[in-house]
């Protein structure tokens, strides 16, 4: 089970008027987006050394699966465009979901801190297995990432 707090960036563009023959200029904004992920994923873990109980040295793993990612995003633009007269590129402001299926993969390590607690670190990715564009995410498309996660992990005998 993991938790991501949403993430929240900026972005500076310009929107293009249609009619390029009139007098109208680039007409420069900015937008505020925040997204969140959430996620769950089905795989294998494989330890390349070590064990999932070994309590005596780290442990190394390595883990691989399918996963469903669903997320929501929220685009705010700091004025109001005419689409009537601009194009504006990138993204729609307002909000959304999407959804989309993963192949997940991570590089972790870990080590036994108690009897049956062990503190982890690991690298992980969600890579896209499907497509679902979504016209409020930059170019239709969920961003790539790159995860450190650490935690916790308990063993029930």
């Amino acid at each position: 089970m993991s938790y991501y707090v949403n993430g929240s960036f900026r972005n500076n563009s310009v929107a293009t008027p249609k009619d390029t023959a009139g007098a109208a200029i680039g007409l420069p904004f900015s937008s505020r987006s925040k997204l969140g992920y959430r996620g769950l994923s089905v795989g294998y873990k494989q330890f390349l050394r070590g064990s999932y109980d070994n309590e005596r040295s780290w442990n190394i793993y390595a883990t691989a699966g399918f996963g469903l990612l669903s997320g929501s995003i929220e685009n705010i633009f700091d004025r109001v465009i005419d689409s009537s007269i601009y194009v504006v590129p990138g993204v729609t402001a307002g909000s959304g979901r999407f959804t989309r299926l993963t192949f997940d993969v991570a590089l972790g390590a870990e080590k036994a801190m108690a009897a049956g607690f062990f503190l982890y670190g690991e690298v992980r990715t969600w890579l896209r297995a499907s497509s679902y564009p979504s016209p409020y995410l930059p170019n239709n498309n969920v961003p790539s990432v790159l995860l450190l996660n650490g935690g916790v992990r308990i063993l029930f005998n």
